[in-house]
């Protein structure tokens, strides 16, 4: 178990809470934010400290009103995402600004091909398409929008482009076979669920 840092919010921040609702800025498997309505009314009037031992989302630690509040999490990665923002850290920053102008990028490359993705998907799923096949037309995907791909490379994000060519073909070849997959058993999906599944795949590399 890691040992972090603890967050303060000053009695101010916490005198903040009773009339400004704060939700949670990440999702996060377990959240609590939808049970919040249960478990407030089964909390005391007020209480000195709080201690969230598994911050996660921090559904609770955000809508708490206490003198102290402390977090703890197994995942160094999160405590190092929320001191982040408790520092207002440039860097950190300008990183989610990229990042956010990479996923308008992303939105383009889909407007600017939704007429081919659906055609190719179309294909895809009736006829049975060898894995040489997919990886040429994901090669071809690539030719055709060089320069909207090109916009995702940022010197800021300071990340190799071939590491992300390789999470975007590896995500959407998983994507498109688990879609078909799920057609197969659950009917045919519509047309905005297809384009939502490929841009989730190219978000998510």
């Amino acid at each position: 178990m890691h040992i972090y840092e603890k967050i303060v919010f000053d009695n101010y921040m916490c005198k903040r809470l009773n009339t400004i609702k704060l939700s949670p800025f990440i999702k996060w498997a377990g959240g609590k934010e939808q049970e919040l309505k249960f478990i407030h009314p089964e909390l005391p009037n007020s209480f000195n400290n709080y201690y969230e031992p598994f911050l996660g989302g921090g559904a609770m630690y955000f809508s708490i009103n206490a003198d102290k509040l402390f977090i703890n999490d197994l995942s160094w990665e999160l405590i190092d995402l929320y001191n982040s923002v408790r520092r207002k850290d440039h860097i950190f920053f300008l990183i989610i600004e990229e990042l956010a102008n990479s996923w308008i990028s992303i939105e383009k490359i889909i407007e600017a091909n939704k007429n081919n993705i659906l055609e190719f998907y179309d294909d895809f799923r009736i006829v049975e398409v060898i894995g040489l096949k997919l990886s040429n037309w994901i090669n071809q995907f690539f030719v055709n929008n060089n320069s909207l791909f090109s916009e995702l490379i940022k010197d800021n994000l300071n990340f190799n482009p071939s590491i992300l060519e390789i999470e975007i073909r590896k995500n959407l070849n998983s994507k498109i076979n688990r879609m078909r997959n799920i057609e197969q058993s659950k009917g045919l999906l519509p047309d905005i669920d297809i384009l939502d599944n490929f841009e989730a795949a190219l978000k998510s590399a």
